[in-house]
Parts: C-alpha cells; structure tokens; sequence
C-alpha cells in the first residue's frame, strides 16, 4: 500500500493489508520470472473475484472498486521501491576515479586517533598523502609521516583523490605537524 495513502486513512492500512501481501505475492519477480505465488502453488492466482452480473450483491460494486484500487496502490509501491533500488544500485555501480602511483590523496580520519579534546574537533581528511605503492585493486600503501605510527596500507574506500587548482594552488602541499604539549 502506498504510504501517503496510509496517512490519508490511516486504518486503511489494516483493512488492505492482506490485499498488499497478494499483490506483493502475485508480482512477477525479475530473478526468477516468477510470482511467489506461481513458485509455492504452481499456477498465477486471479486477482479478482469472479462477479456474476445477473446477481446483485449489496455493497459487492463498492467492496470490489476498493479492492482494485488497493491492488493498484499495491503495485505502485512494488514499482517504486524497485525504481529506488535500481537507482541505489546504479549509484554504487558508478565505479571511483582511479588512483596510480604517485597520485596524491585524502586519508580519511575516520578510524584515526589524534591529539584532539573531540572527535568532532579533528580533521575530516588528513593529506594530501602520496601513493608509493599499489597492492591490488582496492589497496594503497602511503607516505605518511615519520611521526604517525600507524600502518602504511589503506582500502581504497578511506582514500580521496587530491586534486589542486590552479587558482589556490600550492594547497596543502605537507600535512601540519601533530601538536600534542603546548
């Protein structure tokens, strides 16, 4: 059910939630090219209840419009949350720029302890760091300070590209020295 429907009426969310759980159940999978329904039963279950028009059922009009309607929503949701997923997907399939020997970058700070009161207080980003070694596709070993006694080698998810501009430039070209006493 869509959610901005469920805020409208918020106790129709009760109401329809079992026709939610078989559309949800009826909808044709892209993996398997199948519903769930299909897979557990072996056929595609109807959607809609079979209405003789020579029978006059009070309220059966009215009861079968709304459940239309909330098969519809149903599937607009379905929709959108698989649009959403798509486009998360693709944003994560958009590889990084890559980065070569001797390329110059940003160390995260992220697992970094430093001489500061707060982790809030201390830099994002130390750098800009040299490249002296590639190992594989996702790891780099630095040049880092003689000071920081840390490990040499970083995943490439704690690495941002250094990129000067000519109108700033020379940025950032050593990193400052860590002050610890006064």
């Amino acid at each position: 059910m869509h959610i901005k429907s469920v805020h409208i009426r918020p106790l129709a969310q009760t109401e329809f939630l079992p026709y939610a759980e078989f559309a949800h159940n009826n909808y044709v999978h892209t993996a398997t090219k199948k519903s769930p329904f299909e897979l557990l039963h072996g056929f595609q279950a109807k959607a809609y209840p079979m209405i003789k028009p020579d029978e006059q059922v009070p309220g059966s009009e009215e009861w079968l419009n709304n459940l239309i309607k909330a098969r519809e929503e149903a599937k607009a949701s379905i929709a959108l949350a698989a649009e959403s997923v798509k486009w998360q997907h693709n944003k994560l399939e958009n590889p990084p720029k890559a980065l070569h020997l001797r390329d110059k970058v940003w160390l995260s700070g992220k697992n970094l302890t430093k001489a500061y009161p707060k982790k809030k207080f201390a830099p994002r980003h130390y750098g800009p760091f040299k490249i002296i070694k590639v190992l594989g596709k996702i790891n780099f070993k630095l040049k880092l300070l003689a000071a920081w006694r840390i490990h040499l080698v970083f995943h490439r998810s704690l690495l941002t590209p250094f990129e000067e501009i000519d109108e700033y430039s020379p940025n950032f070209t050593e990193p400052p020295p860590d002050l610890v006493d006064n």
